[in-house]
């Protein structure tokens, strides 16, 4: 949003010159009957900074400074300031376009840090040194909650900013930190074998195609747990990725707004196979519960996942790896960039930058361990690897033979 320069408040107005000031939480502009010669309007400019130094101090007079402003009656009459509390609620109220995840992030932050410490305090009375002192001084957790907060901040200030009950802006000059971006730290495929055997053992079947198939798709969190039977195109071999499921709120979007079709490699669709028999012909969502039921969010998923971390011993990561994961193991097989890009819904941009480091490939062995994994054919030529196919028909048993003769491959065990 720009901002008006401090001189804005004295400009010429026909035949005389205007100051404008808020004054008790209304603005006014009253006028001086001088012509707006340069002299002028120099000196208008310094009667403006002697009024608003007079606001701030409590001593100014409006009926003395302009006894013949024509709306002074009104004037006269006390007029109750504005709070910051009264923008923090029309903020609150101004957001309902928002996504819902949004809505609740932003009202927690007012309710939670702004408005104890500012709530009932006039909004025209708060100054850039009581926000920094109150910004700077804070044990935050990190620096993105920092940002996060500071933001909400910056938003309810420049609402009322634009409905003029401040004439600047205190948080103009606050500005949020750089965030370090945490790169992706994907599983090998040992490690995510293991995982997903462990997840099996402790929840049974249907938290471990769950966790298997995130690993084999890519798919967020927050989408796997939104799947329908509906998305799921079985001859076809692929999967509609169009909605999400965010503090037990379903959105008709995904994080991007990009409906995305995903192409199921040979492993992912023995899953959706063998979770179709748990579920049997029932419409709806594909991962449920134990008893059925949808999640309702992903504090069950991530809690099991963070059990299973724990039993093993293994290096804790969030489950959003599970996605970096497939993202890089399609890339080391040698994928497509564009291809793994369109499947993931990220842009070439984003790919070039966040998983350069793993469009270098692996070794051989590396690859054969991921093609195997995948369902994909090992031990071909390598320009071969990323392109011939297993037949999505043929997958299942002569993947499990492979799999099970060589203990390479990690420690789970599928059945049909």
């Amino acid at each position: 949003m720009g901002r008006r320069s401090t001189t804005g408040g004295v400009i010429p107005k026909g035949d005389r010159i205007q100051l404008t000031f808020v004054f008790q939480g209304k603005r006014y502009r009253p006028t001086l009957e001088l012509p707006p010669t340069a002299a002028n309007l120099k000196h208008a400019r310094r009667q403006l900074e002697r009024i608003k130094q007079q606001i701030s101090n409590g001593s100014f007079s409006f009926a003395e400074s302009f006894p013949d402003y024509r709306f002074i009656e009104e004037v006269s009459k006390p007029v109750a300031a504005t709070t910051f509390g009264d923008v923090a609620d029309r903020f609150l109220a101004s957001i309902g376009d928002l996504e819902y995840a949004t809505r609740e992030s932003y009202r927690k932050i007012v309710e939670a840090f702004w408005r104890p410490k500012f709530g009932a305090q006039p909004i025209a009375d708060i100054r850039y040194s009581d926000l920094a002192a109150i910004i700077g001084g804070h044990p935050w957790g990190s620096v993105k909650t920092r940002n996060n907060v500071l933001s909400v901040g910056k938003r309810i200030f420049g609402l009322a900013y634009a409905d003029e009950a401040i004439d600047r802006d205190p948080t103009d000059r606050l500005k949020s930190l750089r965030v370090q971006r945490v790169p992706p730290d994907p599983y090998t495929i040992a490690e995510a074998e293991t995982l997903i055997s462990a997840i099996r053992d402790a929840w049974g079947s249907h938290a471990g195609n769950y966790a298997e198939f995130g690993f084999f798709t890519g798919c967020r969190p927050s989408e796997l747990i939104a799947l329908l039977w509906s998305d799921v195109d079985m001859p076809g071999g692929t999967v509609r990725i169009d909605k999400a499921r965010v503090m037990a709120q379903n959105k008709n979007r995904t994080k991007t707004a990009t409906v995305r079709e995903i192409e199921l490699c040979p492993r992912a669709l023995d899953v959706l196979r063998r979770q179709r028999e748990l579920t049997g012909l029932r419409a709806g969502h594909i991962f449920t519960q134990d008893d059925g039921e949808p999640f309702h969010d992903l504090q069950i998923p991530w809690k099991r996942w963070q059990f299973v971390h724990k039993k093993l011993t293994m290096r804790y990561r969030e489950p959003y790896q599970m996605r970096h994961t497939s993202v890089t193991w399609n890339l080391m097989i040698g994928k497509n960039l564009l291809w793994v890009a369109d499947q993931h819904g990220h842009s070439a941009a984003v790919m070039l930058k966040t998983y350069a480091k793993w469009l270098r490939g692996a070794t051989e062995k590396s690859i054969d361990d991921i093609r195997a994994a995948m369902g994909f054919a090992t031990h071909l030529p390598l320009g071969q690897r990323a392109n011939d196919a297993i037949s999505l028909t043929q997958f299942g048993n002569h993947w499990r033979r492979e799999r099970d003769s060589n203990p390479r491959y990690g420690i789970n065990r599928i059945t049909p």
